[in-house]
């Protein structure tokens, strides 16, 4: 093939020289461009292959995550089941690849994990069977890649009975088992798990977005490690093991409901979920076996926050080799403080449901509430209320539909909207946590300005149903 070379001169170029192994930082400045790359890696039963992949601002029509651009990867994975184990332990030649988002990882600088997305067409089967020795299924996998700072790249895949695949795209990646030796001290652990915050700090502004009125961004660097194993035949990860030889096979530990049970907890009663649009850690994030990595979670806290912790709480997670316990919450103090001081005064009234009892500690009639205002011939009233899990598991907890108003034996009136100190509407259902720590909130109801009718608050619990009389608030000053 002729080329003309820098001075016109014509140079002679190598059409049939091979596809390089790994990607280089000139080709993530090149949106758009199709790369062609040779990387491959196996174990003793499959390999996996990239011989292409190529960089968008957007794909299938979908824009990827702010700060972010797509990475589509031309992948192929094969069946190489050593005919050993079929012989001499009975293992099928027919191989399952049974989760393609749950088990290939792509690992950013060492220290970010993105699963697959599923953008655009021609992707490759989440899950699928390679029946006989020799055949293979290909297909593009998708993963978002930051737009800046990337310097190495790896896939990672991991089965649940072979040697995990570690195939470099880009760069000597720097992953470490080891947490960074800054906060070393600051790791929390449980039997399936190790996390720790390794960097965190407030902004007005993240990724061009301003924080909600009232609240600023709390940018957390999260990164943590699996420690879950479970057994496997040695053979089927080294040909020289002994034939009946068991060995811990490490895992993906794949943080389940972490969308509304990791949290950052404001002075001891406000939690807050995380803005899932500005934040790179997955909704359910992955912690790998063999790298100290995570993502950034970005969370609204309010400006006049006093105590801040980052709160991962657990559910029960079901697995082989599992304990069947629930693991304790991690608490990681952001930053120390002291609330704001609270109204004083008792409460308007308290309801013993068990195991969550409420508590109505004010009411407030205002004309204006964040973006709600009275309409004519209405008022809106406001409670301040808090609730309580004093059993031994936490929950997912509901509002809307446990805390109605009336007036007398008129129609229920639900909440019109629940808020969060902030104020910043609460996202539903939320979780309450075992132990007694209160979750505060406040229902905003829309009632008649002039009912001549007494208040009634219809309470409708766990193991309480309840009506209660209710003094109706003054009018707000103007």
């Amino acid at each position: 093939m002729l080329a003309l070379a820098h001075g016109g001169a014509a140079v002679l170029a190598d059409a049939s020289a091979a596809p390089p192994e790994q990607l280089v930082a000139a080709d993530l400045a090149q949106p758009g461009r199709a790369i062609p790359i040779q990387a491959s890696a196996c174990n003793r039963a499959i390999s996996l292959h990239v011989s292409g992949a190529v960089l968008h601002d957007t794909y299938g029509e979908q824009p990827p995550p702010p700060g972010h651009r797509w990475l589509v990867l031309d992948v192929r994975m094969e069946n190489w089941m050593p005919v050993d184990l079929i012989l001499a332990k009975g293992y099928q030649e027919a191989l399952l690849i049974a989760a393609v988002k749950r088990q290939l990882y792509l690992l950013v600088n060492g220290e970010l994990v993105y699963r697959a997305a599923a953008v655009g067409d021609g992707l490759l089967e989440d899950g699928f069977v390679l029946p006989r020795i020799g055949t293979g299924r290909e297909g593009r996998v998708v993963y978002p890649v930051p737009a800046q700072g990337v310097h190495a790249l790896s896939l990672r895949y991991y089965h649940d009975e072979y040697a995990p695949l570690i195939l470099p795209l880009m760069g000597e990646e720097a992953a470490d088992t080891a947490p960074p030796e800054a906060v070393a001290d600051a790791v929390q652990v449980n039997n399936l798990m190790e996390i720790v915050v390794h960097e965190a700090a407030f902004h007005e502004r993240w990724q061009g977005r301003a924080a909600p009125p009232g609240m600023q961004w709390l940018v957390a660097d999260i990164r943590g490690r699996s420690r879950w194993t479970f057994q496997a035949d040695a053979v089927a990860l080294d040909a020289s093991a002994p034939r009946d030889a068991r060995v811990d096979l490490p895992k993906v530990m794949e943080y389940m409901e972490a969308e509304g049970l990791l949290q950052v907890v404001v002075d001891g009663e406000h939690a807050y979920v995380r803005d899932f649009e500005l934040s790179t850690i997955p909704r359910d994030p992955a912690f790998l076996p063999d790298a100290w990595a995570g993502g950034v979670a970005v969370f609204p806290v309010p400006q006049d926050a006093g105590l801040v912790e980052l709160v991962p709480h657990f559910p029960l997670f079901r697995g082989q080799g599992m304990e069947s316990q629930t693991p304790d919450p991690m608490r990681f103090a952001v930053r120390e403080g002291a609330p704001p001081p609270a109204a004083g005064g008792e409460p308007v009234a308290k309801i013993e449901d068990r195991p969550t009892p409420f508590t109505l500690h004010a009411m407030t009639r205002v004309e204006r509430f964040a973006e709600h205002a009275a309409e004519p011939g209405e008022a809106l009233l406001l409670l301040d209320a808090s609730m309580r899990n004093i059993s031994d598991t936490g929950g997912m907890m509901q509002v809307t539909h446990r805390v109605r108003l009336s007036f007398g034996e008129g129609d229920a009136i639900e909440p019109a909207a629940v808020y969060q100190r902030g104020p910043l509407e609460l996202v539903q259902p939320f979780w309450l946590p075992a132990g007694g720590e209160p979750r505060r909130f406040r229902l905003l109801y829309r009632i008649p300005d002039d009912s001549m009718s007494p208040l009634q608050l219809r309470y409708g619990g766990v193991s309480v149903n309840k009506r209660l009389e209710l003094p109706m608030p003054a009018p707000a000053q103007p």
